[in-house]
């Protein structure tokens, strides 16, 4: 373990020996939302906390964080990332092992920690809690693509502790600024360019296949890396019992119908499952941030209750990839809705 262990860290942070980050990991362009994190992160001792659905860029604004803290004269080598996506080990373990490699003491020297999928680690949040309430002499940066996961795990344990930054899809001036590589600062100037590219950014909004002219390849990374990835390994790693068909079924479903009502008593009839297993399974789709379910507003909860709700991608370029024949009242619909 300890070899395999080794090799990971001494991958993973290139810094330690070349002082300095990759552009392929720390990249040019900043999201509109890196310069809040990176001010939180400057200013507070709480844990930052960056949850968003797969491929939004998550990893990318750490890498970021870590290029502006070595440009700040920090000490590389004092700066330790790690992703339980790459292999799931206890933090302390990985920690020591660092320490071997480095000779940096980081139960009691200055040390910036960042956490990569944090949720796949088994009970991630009361080992980060220890790290925290232990070791004031740690900067903590997490992140996590099972977002509600990860929101509720740091509500129930970390109270107090942090601060959270949900990562959406890319927003049509982000999409444009990279698209175009220059910066969009009026929508007015700027609204005929804007509109050449709206189609593409609906199909597309994630940062790494913006210029990206082939929709088979699209529709394939889109389906495979955020929705298959979510729907076969996220959700069975981090919950007992699921049912990776009835997953994958209901995804299928949902994303060929896109703003369904959502009838439980009759899907589970249509489905053969009980109505609670089929209740589960939706929440999960929920949790890996498949899906939005949208109650139907009404000034009474009572009536409230009573209407059923609908069930949206959580983007409708989740739902292009399966069914590219979707509607403009259908895209409309969700964009709007969610």
């Amino acid at each position: 373990m300890r070899s395999n262990v080794r090799d990971l860290l001494l991958i993973l942070n290139e810094w330690w020996e070349r002082e300095a980050i990759s552009r392929d990991k720390a990249r040019e362009y900043r999201r509109k939302i890196f310069p809040i994190i990176l001010d939180t992160f400057n200013r507070y001792r709480q844990i930052i906390i960056l949850t968003g659905l797969r491929r939004v860029g998550k990893t990318t604004l750490m890498f970021q964080i870590i290029e502006n803290l070595l440009k700040q004269g920090v000490n590389a080598r004092k700066i330790f990332y790690y992703s339980f996506d790459e292999m799931v080990e206890d933090p302390i373990k990985v920690l020591n092992e660092y320490s071997k490699i480095t000779k940096v003491d980081w139960r009691r020297e200055n040390v910036f920690l960042f956490l990569d999928e944090v949720h796949k680690l088994r009970n991630w949040s009361s080992k980060v809690k220890l790290l925290y309430d232990n070791l004031p002499n740690l900067r903590i940066c997490i992140s996590g693509s099972a977002s509600l996961l990860v929101e509720e795990e740091a509500f129930r344990n970390l109270a107090g502790r942090y601060f959270l930054f949900e990562i959406p899809p890319l927003t049509l001036q982000e999409y444009g600024e990279l698209y175009f590589g220059r910066k969009i600062d009026s929508y007015e100037i700027y609204c005929s360019k804007l509109e050449t590219i709206l189609d593409d950014y609906i199909r597309k909004p994630f940062p790494e296949i913006v210029k990206w002219t082939d929709i088979a390849r699209v529709n394939e990374y889109i389906r495979t890396l955020i929705i298959e990835k979510i729907v076969r390994t996220d959700i069975p790693q981090a919950f007992q019992g699921v049912n990776i068909s009835l997953l994958s079924t209901l995804t299928e479903i949902f994303m060929r119908d896109v703003g369904a009502i959502l009838n439980l008593t009759s899907l589970a009839r249509d489905l053969r499952v009980h109505k609670l297993t089929l209740r589960k399974h939706l929440k999960l789709l929920e949790y890996g941030k498949i899906f939005r379910i949208v109650k139907n507003y009404r000034p009474s909860i009572r009536a409230e209750t009573r209407k059923l709700p609908k069930i949206y991608p959580f983007h409708i370029a989740l739902a292009y990839c399966f069914y590219p024949e979707l509607t403009k009242g259908q895209i409309y619909e969700t964009l709007v809705a969610t």
